[in-house]
């Protein structure tokens, strides 16, 4: 699932995966069999890595890596 050159961990890519389609942070962490805290924890470090702000543009980006790979 990894981009070329994604500044995004593989864990992160596969949260960030999860969080574009639209699952909730419990959703997440019941897929990935993580707790809700670590899934937080993942995207505040995907949001600090891409300058996003927010879910919705971290997944725009996701989105139009997945696109572009």
């Amino acid at each position: 699932m990894r981009s070329r050159e994604s500044p995004l961990t593989s864990a992160e890519e596969e949260v960030l995966g999860y969080a574009a389609l639209g699952f909730s942070d419990k959703a997440i962490a019941t897929a990935l069999q993580i707790s809700r805290k670590t899934v937080s924890a993942h995207l505040q470090s995907i949001y600090r890595k891409l300058g996003c702000h927010n879910r919705t543009a971290a997944a725009h980006w996701f989105l139009t890596e997945q696109r572009d790979a």
